[in-house]
C-alpha cells in the first residue's frame, strides 16, 4: 500500500512539471470570383438532395443587389433590381449543418456567385504548438457552380430555436 502512494505521488509530481502546451491553429480561405459576407437566415434542405440552402437570407455586412439596365419596346429605359435571398450552403471543414436544419443562424462565409464556370478554393492551415510549426496543409478544389449563388460557409452561429414560415 505505501508503495503505491509513493508511486502516486511521483505520477502526480511527474504531471505537475510538465509546461502545458500552448496550441494555435490559423486557417486562411482564398476564392477566386469570390467575396466575404455576413447573412442571416433559416437552413433549409434541397429537394431530391443532400443539400442545405440559407432561405430569407438577410445581409449583415454587406448587401447583394443586382440592377440590370435595359430598353423596353417603346425604346423607354427600364431598370431592374433584384435581391437574391436563397443560396447553396456549401460547409467548410468541421462544418456540420445538418444540426442547424430548419433554425435561423448567422453565417460567415465567402459568396460565389452562380454560374456554369468552376470555382477555386484554396485553404491552407498552419499549427503551432509552443511556438514551433508542426503541421501546415494547403488544399485545392473546384466547387461546381450551378443556377443559384453559394456561400461557403467558414462558421455558423444559432440565432433562434426555430425558424417560422
Amino acid at each position: 500500500m505505501r508503495t503505491l502512494a509513493i508511486a502516486m505521488a511521483l505520477a502526480t509530481a511527474a504531471v505537475a512539471a510538465v509546461p502545458a502546451q500552448e496550441i494555435k491553429t490559423e486557417t486562411r480561405v482564398k476564392v477566386d470570383d469570390g467575396k466575404p459576407v455576413v447573412y442571416a437566415g433559416c437552413v433549409g434542405s434541397l429537394q431530391g438532395a443532400e443539400s442545405f440552402v440559407l432561405e430569407n437570407a438577410v445581409p449583415l455586412a454587406m448587401k447583394e443587389t443586382k440592377t440590370e439596365a435595359s430598353v423596353d419596346a417603346a425604346g423607354l429605359p427600364q431598370t431592374t433590381t433584384t435581391t437574391t435571398t436563397k443560396y447553396v450552403l456549401v460547409p467548410g471543414d468541421k462544418i456540420d449543418l445538418s444540426r442547424s436544419l430548419g433554425r435561423k443562424v448567422e453565417v460567415t462565409a465567402i459568396l460565389m456567385p452562380a454560374g456554369d464556370d468552376h470555382v477555386k478554393v484554396e485553404t491552407t492551415s498552419k499549427t503551432e504548438v509552443n511556438g514551433k510549426r508542426t503541421q501546415e496543409v494547403e488544399t485545392k478544389e473546384k466547387i461546381p457552380q450551378g443556377p443559384m449563388a453559394q456561400l461557403r460557409v467558414l462558421s455558423v452561429k444559432q440565432l433562434s430555436d426555430r425558424c417560422t414560415s
